[in-house]
């Protein structure tokens, strides 16, 4: 959604969590797709930049042993 106001996502009321699943190796593009930049930013940081004015809160998920970008 560009340019217009966004509103919080709410069930009943409640503030809702997103999970942003970040884990993975990309082994197809040789390269780790978190960290994977694009235009200046990551693309994990394209992703938090979208979703976190919808939710109060935001969970990354990332594979074990492996630290977010």
């Amino acid at each position: 959604m560009m340019g217009g106001m966004r509103r919080r996502i709410r069930c009943g009321g409640k503030p809702m969590t997103a999970v942003v699943l970040a884990g993975g190796r990309g082994r197809r593009m040789n390269a780790d797709k978190p960290g994977l930049d694009i235009g200046g930013r990551t693309l994990l940081e394209h992703v938090l930049a979208q979703v976190g004015p919808l939710f109060d809160e935001i969970l990354v998920s990332v594979s074990r042993g492996q630290s977010p970008p």
